[in-house]
């Protein structure tokens, strides 16, 4: 049975838990699910007629017996003639072909050369239709028989399969859960396409969900990555990054959670500066709070310096002043209401962009930078503007009388 993003048990298990009244850990311990029927392709096991200790090996449809050997031996006691049946006809099958449905992975049931489920279909559109289509011709036309977790590739060009599979296995890494019921949408919508880099139209994928949509960004986005790779251009060369593609993890739980697709690194005027970035977020990939104050803080900078007559572009040319400039951006940054951040926030963002101008000089990456751009403890601080605010949350402490529960001696 399928389990969702997010859930412990399938929807059976779930209803049987809730029925039996019984704790997560002790049902889970506890029940054993009951066999339902089986699925289409399932087999039970080999059919158990055997003649001279050999066994056929056909899979089992009735009463112990495949198909052929089912009916024959129904036909036979009918007739009265069981025991001719048993000492002549019964006669085990060594073979067990495939079925003539292309990738099929069920056995044939019989003369037919269609496993069970295809048997069944086209028996139905055999009775359904004046001129009934032999079997050999119906086949090649058919669709797999797909459980709720599985996908097929079949259908799509050898280049588009390709393509597929290998975004499938990198998207694996970065997004919460692969829902396979929408790739095979995907897929469905993808047949008539060339490359998965150039698949477009997405009108038909929008009308169940937008699921579907962001299934084929994710694998677009995956095998663009692919390509730019295996071309040498990686994501340390690209002033438009995807972070999906980088995997960064949440910093509270270390799981992974749904980010925008791409961010565009040209809000950071310098093109020193940017490098300095996009070195930083592909190695040493951090969490992705990290990365968004980051990111923020670099901007602010960026803007401040952006007041020099070169634009701030010459690392080498940069000064204390221009230090302490930045310094002052941050001292007034302020949120899209105009208002001012609290000086925790802004200590904070202050606190990110000088890790990063020390990770640059620590890895190489800023060995033009001059000296003189440094943060000096004693001068570049933002105090504490706010009344009572506590210096790590910038919130006012709660008032003791405010506590939930007071002991007593």
């Amino acid at each position: 049975m399928i389990v969702r993003a997010q859930e412990t048990f399938c929807t059976y298990c779930s209803d049987q838990r809730r029925k039996s009244g019984l704790p997560w850990e002790e049902f889970a311990a506890t029940f054993t699910p009951a066999r339902s029927r089986s699925l289409p392709l399932t087999v039970v096991g080999p059919c158990t007629l055997t003649r001279d200790g050999v066994r056929c090996v056909r899979p089992q449809v009735s009463g112990g017996l495949c198909a052929a050997h089912h009916g024959s031996w129904k036909y036979h006691k009918s007739r009265g003639t069981l025991e001719r049946w048993l000492r002549s006809r019964a006669t085990p099958f060594t073979e067990n072909p495939d079925c003539m449905v292309t990738h099929c992975s069920g056995w044939a049931m019989n003369s037919s050369g269609l496993c069970n489920y295809h048997w069944r279909a086209w028996r139905a559109e055999c009775r359904s239709s004046t001129d009934p289509m032999p079997a050999a011709q119906w086949a090649p036309h058919q669709p797999l028989y797909l459980l709720a977790h599985q996908f097929h590739l079949a259908p799509l060009p050898q280049l588009l399969r390709w393509e597929v599979l290998y975004a499938v296995q990198q998207m694996d890494q970065w997004v919460r859960a692969l829902e396979p019921h929408w790739i095979r949408g995907v897929i469905s919508h993808l047949t008539t396409a060339d490359t998965l880099l150039d698949a477009t139209n997405t009108a038909r994928l929008t009308k169940p969900h937008q699921a579907a949509v962001r299934t084929l960004e994710n694998l677009q986005s995956a095998a663009r990555a692919g390509y730019s790779e295996f071309s040498g251009i990686t994501l340390i060369d690209q002033d438009v990054i995807d972070l999906r593609v980088l995997g960064l993890r949440h910093s509270a739980s270390g799981k992974r959670r749904h980010l925008p697709g791409h961010v565009d690194l040209r809000t950071v005027r310098q093109p020193w500066l940017r490098q300095a970035l996009r070195h930083w977020v592909t190695t040493a990939r951090p969490t992705t709070e990290d990365f968004k104050r980051t990111f923020h803080a670099t901007t602010i900078a960026s803007t401040a310096l952006a007041q020099r007559a070169d634009a701030g572009d010459d690392p080498a040319a940069l000064t204390f002043a221009d230090a302490t400039l930045a310094v002052d951006a941050f001292r007034a940054a302020r949120k899209r209401d105009g208002t001012l951040y609290s000086s925790s926030f802004r200590r904070s963002l202050l606190g990110m962009f000088f890790q990063l101008i020390a990770y640059g000089r620590r890895c190489g990456t800023l060995d033009d930078l001059a000296g003189t751009f440094t943060r000096v403890p004693v001068e570049h601080v933002i105090s504490v503007e706010e009344p009572n605010e506590h210096p790590a949350t910038g919130r006012p402490p709660r008032h003791p009388g405010h506590r939930k529960h007071l002991r007593l001696p």
